[in-house]
């Protein structure tokens, strides 16, 4: 093994994990090298680095000659040598230790790298201070010598009872140049200044349609008035962006929803804000951290795993889509007034909010910090450039799993892809119910058959520290895995339109169902608990599947993953169910209030932004944090309340106006799907589906 790399990579190691004081460091050097103004605890052994470097006559392969000249010239002159000081004093000297990065970047002679290690269920991470000839290719030549050292140091770290396998490759090894990412981000300027020019345009415009619109008034009360008189294009237009009546949408709770899916209001609600507080952990968790021992026993609290298991939220998403969408076609096909334009409707309700999230997050986020791992954000555009088509197609969870690009939209991909097939099934199921159900019914099993054999093959586990880099590719994010609750959802939605109308064997059913819980006290006290208490034990079952992962039979672990989010929903669905079916009221209060209902509204856009937030909140600092859970509560919520702001703004000025414009000048009929301006769902007439 060259020994340039193979030493220099046993100091990085040294320098990560190892705990020597001043003292013992200045004791094992050199009389000259102890004038080295050494403040902190530093844990490379320059003493055997430089004596083994002395030795090489010449430049090791794949370190160019620059560098390795840099290096000559530090080890023959240490103490004059400015860059080998930098070395030391703006390097990081511990775990997750960042070094001065103003003061590494300030000096010429000098360039800032940062060294992080994945493949590990929190951050490790190192700020190096290098010689300025050093880049980041003479620096990859030393992944795999890391790799190998950390696979055994880093497993002391670890809780023996955690099940945790040390497998750090060569791939989990990378050096990022900091300095040279953060110029590049700069660069992009013009993108920055087109952006913010288009949504202060759309802005302006909102403005001053508003006062437009206040102008014109009164004669806009003759008009109501005099039934000949035609609103002009202008005036129509300047509708859409008025903020007087954008605001009021936001506000208002049309009366002709179905009151009793209101209750939906709060569940959706709860349900973003549990994936926002999730992603603000697990964004925490890819921080380096102070204490990075602390995260793991932390992860195997009971009364942490709402944290690590907010993941069940999204299937809540996934199942009111479902519903929602069977719902409200399934009535417009009883009626009549399907039509195939909703794919369009829903792509004008999708876009203007998913753009203005694509070009926010690879041109505004960038432009609002610095530090040292801020270089994170400065690297999304070259990714986002190359896989965009994947984001506006809606195909993001079959690209190539070695690029992200505000990755959270894998969700809307599957969404949008389970709407795409979900209108002809239940086209379906209106002309023939046995036939359609066959259909939803084979789907479902189908699913649950493919999940299996998937995950023995890749050995899938609920535990986070056991997820390998095949859970997401193949399961958390595969269409295949996540389409059970959807398809619940159209059968919910299904059942429901048949206990509206009354006329069927099912809908019948249903309407014994609700005399049962109207009759019974009891029986909707049994529901209200089993839901709550299933729910809660399906999240938190995970705690005894980290516990015990090391002697559970892997069958176990994968029956967990294939059926959880499947009882979860079912657990929620006996929950709500004496509210939905008109028999209960404890929950009106709590989840079907009008706050819930304006809120609710807001939900696309604090989907879309809060991880930019929770981003630019936690990718700023110049120093890691120490990790304390009050600490990172008030972070979450504070990210919380800031995503809402945000999202307020982008609904007033960017998706109220985009809806508006459609249905003034597209849509025939207001009756869509999914309207953004209204908390629930219309169920107006009980239509009868054929047998």
């Amino acid at each position: 093994m060259r020994p340039f790399p193979h030493l220099l990579s046993i100091a990085l190691a040294m320098l990560i994990f190892a705990e020597v004081s001043v003292g013992q460091l200045m004791n094992e050097l050199p009389d000259q090298f102890r004038a080295l103004p050494l403040t902190a605890p530093v844990v490379l052994d320059p003493q055997t680095l430089l004596s083994v470097i002395r030795s090489v006559p010449s430049s090791p392969r794949n370190i160019s000659g620059s560098c390795w000249g840099k290096f000559k010239y530090m080890i023959n002159h240490p103490v004059t040598d400015p860059a080998l000081r930098a070395f030391f004093s703006n390097s990081g000297k511990g775990i997750n230790e960042l070094g001065d990065y103003m003061e590494c970047t300030d000096n010429p002679e000098t360039r800032y790298m940062m060294l992080t290690i994945g493949g590990l269920p929190m951050a490790i991470c190192l700020g190096i201070c290098g010689p300025a000839e050093c880049h980041k290719e003479d620096y990859d030549s030393l992944r795999q010598d890391i790799a190998s050292l950390i696979n055994e140091t880093i497993s002391k770290m670890m809780p023996k009872d955690s099940g945790f396998k040390i497998n750090i490759r060569k791939e989990n090894v990378a050096f990022s140049d900091v300095e040279q990412t953060t110029k590049e981000g700069a660069a992009t300027g013009m993108g920055l200044v087109v952006t913010l020019s288009v949504l202060g345009l759309l802005v302006l415009a909102c403005i001053m349609a508003t006062v437009y619109v206040m102008q014109r008034s009164g004669e806009s009360e003759k008009a109501a008035t005099d039934p000949d008189q035609k609103k002009s294009a202008l005036e129509r237009v300047a509708r859409c962006f008025d903020l007087g009546k954008n605001y009021g949408q936001l506000l208002t709770d049309d009366a002709r929803h179905d009151q009793t899916l209101k209750v939906f209001d709060g569940i959706r609600v709860l349900s973003i804000v549990w994936i926002a507080y999730g992603h603000s952990y697990s964004s925490a968790l890819g921080l380096p951290m102070q204490n990075p021992q602390d995260i793991a026993p932390f992860v195997t609290e009971f009364s942490k795993a709402h944290l690590y298991n907010a993941t069940y939220s999204v299937d809540v998403f996934f199942f009111l889509s479902g519903f929602f969408l069977s719902f409200i076609a399934l009535q417009q096909l009883a009626r009549g007034s399907f039509t195939w334009q909703i794919y369009l409707h829903r792509l004008i309700r999708l876009y203007p909010a998913l753009l203005v999230t694509f070009f926010g997050a690879i041109y505004i986020l960038p432009a609002l910090g610095d530090g040292p791992l801020y270089w994170r954000i400065y690297g999304a555009p070259e990714q986002c450039y190359d896989i965009w088509h994947y984001i506006f197609l809606f195909i993001y969870n079959f690209r190539d799993r070695a690029t992200g690009c505000i990755g959270w939209v894998w969700y809307l991909a599957n969404d949008f892809q389970f709407f795409v097939f979900t209108p002809p099934i239940l086209w379906l199921i209106n002309k023939s119910r046995k036939l359609g159900l066959i259909v939803l019914i084979t789907i479902l099993c189908a699913s649950y058959t493919v999940q299996f054999p998937i995950a023995y093959k890749y050995n899938h586990s609920a535990n986070i520290l056991k997820q390998n880099d095949k859970y997401n590719q193949f399961y958390y994010e595969a269409p295949w895995a996540r389409c059970p609750t959807y398809i619940l959802g159209i059968l919910s939605g299904y059942l429901y339109v048949q206990y509206k109308s009354g006329k069927t064997p099912e809908g019948n059913f249903m309407r014994k169902i609700a005399g049962s819980f109207k009759a019974h006290r009891l029986l909707r006290a049994i529901f209200y608990v089993v839901g709550i208490v299933g729910m809660f034990f399906t999240v938190h079952a995970l705690y005894w599947m980290i516990k015990y992962s090391t002697t559970m039979p892997q069958i176990y672990d994968i029956v967990y993953v294939v059926f959880s989010r499947t009882v979860f929903i079912i657990f929620m669905v006996m929950l709500v169910l004496p509210q939905i079916l008109g028999a209960g009221s404890c929950l009106k209060a709590l989840l079907a209030n009008r706050a819930m209902a304006v809120v609710g509204k807001l939900t696309y856009g604090q989907y879309l932004i809060h991880i930019l937030i929770i981003m630019h909140g936690y990718y700023r600092g110049y120093r890691s944090l120490h990790f304390e859970y009050k600490y990172f509560m008030f972070m979450s919520w504070g990210f919380i309340l800031l995503s809402y702001l945000c999202a307020f703004s982008m609904f007033l000025f960017v998706e109220l106006p985009m809806f508006n414009l459609e249905v003034e000048f597209l849509r025939q009929r207001r009756r869509a799907i999914a309207l953004p301006a209204k908390s629930a769902t219309e169920g107006e007439e009980k239509p009868m589906l054929k047998d």
